[in-house]
């Protein structure tokens, strides 16, 4: 079966850090908003919340220190 847009991004994200998931969606041509908190210049430092169309309204993911956090992801 294959997965579900959601699915795909979510996977990336989780086996990436906040950095490399930011080239991945600019590579794959993703639309997302971005909300960074502490440091605008490296997305690996501080909170960066990221979301991006293909996902359900209102999810988002989450990293803080470049580390994937989590998101509304399991649905």
């Amino acid at each position: 079966m294959k997965k579900s847009i959601q699915e795909q991004i979510v996977d990336a994200a989780n086996s990436m850090n906040a950095s490399k998931f930011i080239q991945f969606l600019n590579e794959n041509g993703n639309d997302y908003d971005i909300s960074v908190q502490d440091n605008i210049f490296n997305a690996n430092e501080g909170v960066v919340n990221i979301e991006i169309e293909g996902m359900n309204e209102g999810e988002s993911i989450l990293f803080i220190d470049g580390e994937y956090q989590g998101g509304n992801s399991d649905k």
